[in-house]
């Protein structure tokens, strides 16, 4: 005569095994969504990541257009100082070449 499993048993490994095909089929869709997913989550992180600044800037009496004018244009300065560095340390690094 066949064993039967308690339905206990049998209810966890149904839940383990559900549990794990839908983490398989959520890691593959962001997988596949990759190209949405990285700039919506790389938005999600300088917004917060900017959020001080704005909030202090408001906190002092700046409208918050202007706050936010002046985090966008520190930001992009900020890229345009790592850009400069990053090209004059590549620059040095190919003449050094032999």
């Amino acid at each position: 005569m066949a064993r039967m499993y308690p339905v206990a048993i049998q209810g966890n490994a149904l839940r383990i095994t559900l549990g794990l095909a839908c983490f398989i089929i959520i890691v593959a869709g962001m997988k596949a969504a990759a190209s949405l997913i990285v700039p919506f989550l790389l938005a999600i992180f300088i917004a917060i990541i900017c959020a001080p600044a704005i909030n202090w800037l408001t906190g002092k009496g700046a409208p918050l257009w202007l706050a936010m004018t002046l985090v966008v244009v520190g930001i992009g300065l900020f890229g345009a100082l790592i850009v400069s560095i990053v090209g004059t340390s590549i620059q040095d690094f190919s003449k050094s070449l032999p």
